[in-house]
């Protein structure tokens, strides 16, 4: 009795200690190197249950010497890749491939996410680039990066196909010939990338839309009498720029750590209505020698310059003068809600009792566009005023549709593109045709509502989608993004389910040792040892269906040495914003 009412505790204890361990390491992601083809080969053949990267770390070029397919999970990074002809590489959904340099002579078969990378000047790499020969092709269905040079009549694209290139900032002459290309390839954006440089300017300078300007552990100096015009954006990671001259930010300047700054030094000035944006570790305002209470910060580490009041006029003398309230709103909680006009002419098709309303609350706006008529008319309404709140942060938008979409979260980027431009915003698209509803964002809501947390608030809501209920899992949905934005926390019971399996798997793994020990005194079919291989299989079980929520996962254009100009949208942003969707 007392060796049975031993092993129920020891099962208790190592069950309640290994729940911290799962929920602090189960996502942990793994690392790998690899040298030659045979390693390749080995680390292909294998199965990943979690996210695994494997580097190939030599300044070499590789050559495949076979075909070869990506394993799900297992994301690859070449400094210089080539495929040789009669050789064919596989992509798959949901896996990422990173090449500094990509040579095809063979067939390249992306499903999944193909991005391009200057993965360090000291390595070698001085430029990405995409080349694509005779007896080459690629067959793109995925999400495909590719430089200027790459022929697009060697593509079979139905996927995503976005222009972009990283040239390392070498001489002079360097911004000289990246901005010619900008000028020669308006579909494609460029990054110049300094490590460890001192520039001083010795003219005026302009960096043009679809430039970015990536610094590493460098300094741009901007003398008297100089001008810096930044129609593109700078990105400082433990850099600084010093202006004596003036800086005109037109669009984007940004900072990664608290190192960096753009500093005004006496007899300089700074002038602009671009922004200001804090990217990761950075908290401090980096702009210096300029008054920070000129600049209104936002959510999401956000700095914008406070707009000048408009003038009003004098009101008349009353004998009885109304004082004006001392608080103004930010934000009409009641806004007027009006038709929404249609300016698409492929709206034409659009059913007759589809809802499109819109509605503004000063700076930012709230478009509802139900175009498949899920919603009555006083669902419409009230959904509208259920979406204001978030317009303390940025434009919000609601689309139903029946159109095919092989990336529901890309779908939702157009759309929101469509209707806010580069503004910040979030768009909630429920997809009929898909059967399946999409979170995504840009701006400062983007620096709070994560595809991460897209992918919770969908998964909260799609009960409701399923039964029918659309106003209230719209309803829900947005009362979620507006308390994440707010600071609170928001059900997440996948990710509880997932590390509870996890820690319950660990334990009696651990436990069944001690089991087995005493198993001798046991009877044969005795209670314990039942309980304890039927929870084993529950665990592996439940683990199994947990593990079935995929994520895709890409490379966005803010690495350690790349840029973050997006050929889309060109290099007004630090990414396309992000997002997350869930079945119904």
């Amino acid at each position: 009795m007392r060796k049975r009412l031993f092993g129920l505790v020891l099962v208790l204890i190592l069950l309640l200690s290994c729940v911290p361990f799962a929920a602090a390491h189960a996502a942990d992601p793994q690392l790998y190197s690899f040298d030659d083809m045979a390693d390749l080969r080995e680390l292909c053949a294998k199965t990943y249950q979690t996210e695994t990267y494997a580097l190939h770390l030599t300044n070499d070029e590789f050559v495949l010497t076979n075909d070869l397919t990506i394993p799900e999970n297992l994301f690859l990074e070449f400094l210089r890749l080539t495929i040789p002809e009669g050789v064919t590489l596989t992509v798959p959904e949901d896996v990422s491939l990173v090449v500094g340099v990509l040579q095809v002579d063979g067939v390249l078969k992306n499903d999944g996410y193909v991005t391009q990378h200057l993965l360090g000047v000291k390595r070698g790499l001085t430029e990405t680039d995409t080349r694509i020969g005779e007896t080459g092709r690629i067959l793109n269905s995925g999400h495909l990066t590719c430089g200027p040079n790459a022929d697009q009549q060697r593509i079979e694209n139905s996927g995503t196909i976005r222009r972009w290139q990283a040239i390392a900032w070498l001489s002079d002459d360097d911004f000289t010939r990246v901005a010619e290309l900008v000028e020669n390839n308006p579909d494609t954006s460029f990054n110049l990338v300094a490590e460890n440089r001192e520039i001083s300017l010795t003219d005026d300078l302009t960096i043009p839309d679809r430039l970015s300007l990536d610094f590493t552990g460098s300094q741009l100096t901007v003398p008297r009498s100089c001008l810096l015009k930044v129609d593109g954006s700078i990105h400082l990671r433990d850099s600084r720029v010093n202006v004596e001259g003036t800086l005109d930010n037109g669009n984007c300047l940004t900072v990664y750590d608290n190192i960096s700054c753009y500093e005004i030094l006496p007899g300089g000035e700074y002038r602009g209505d671009g922004l200001i944006i804090l990217e990761s570790t950075a908290t401090l305002f980096p702009l210096r020698g300029v008054e920070q209470s000129l600049f209104e910060e936002k959510p999401g580490g956000y700095y914008t310059r406070k707009r000048e009041p408009a003038a009003t006029p004098t009101p008349e003398p009353s004998p009885t003068p109304t004082p004006e309230p001392d608080v103004v709103p930010l934000l009409d909680p009641n806004p007027e809600i009006v038709p929404l006009p249609d300016t698409n002419p492929e709206d034409a098709d659009r059913p007759a009792q589809g809802n499109r309303l819109q509605a503004s609350t000063g700076t930012y706006r709230v478009v509802l566009c139900d175009d498949l008529g899920l919603l009555s008319s006083a669902e419409a309404e009230q959904l509208v005023r259920d979406m204001v709140p978030i317009t303390a942060y940025g434009n919000v938008a609601f689309w139903t549709t029946d159109e095919y979409a092989r990336d529901e979260v890309e779908q939702a980027r157009l759309k929101r593109r469509d209707l806010f431009g580069m503004e910040s915003g979030l768009i909630l698209v429920i997809n009929m045709n898909v059967r399946k509803v999409s979170i995504q964002s840009y701006g400062t809501i983007n620096k709070t509502i994560s595809a991460d947390r897209a992918n919770t608030i969908t998964n909260n809501v799609r009960n409701y989608l399923t039964r029918g209920s659309y106003y209230e899992g719209a309803s829900v949905a947005f009362g979620q993004v507006y308390r994440v934005l707010e600071g609170s926390r928001i059900p997440q019971p996948m990710k509880y389910l997932s590390n509870a399996a996890i820690a319950l798997m660990l334990s009696l793994m651990l436990m069944l040792p001690f089991v087995f020990r005493y198993s001798s005194t046991y009877r044969r079919g005795d209670p314990i040892l039942i309980a304890a291989a039927t929870a084993l299989s529950f665990a592996g079980a439940a683990i199994s269906l947990t593990g079935r929520d995929k994520r895709k996962i890409s490379y966005s254009d803010g690495g350690s040495s790349g840029g973050s100009s997006c050929s889309s949208c060109g290099s007004s942003c630090s990414s396309c914003g992000s997002g997350g969707s869930s079945s119904f």
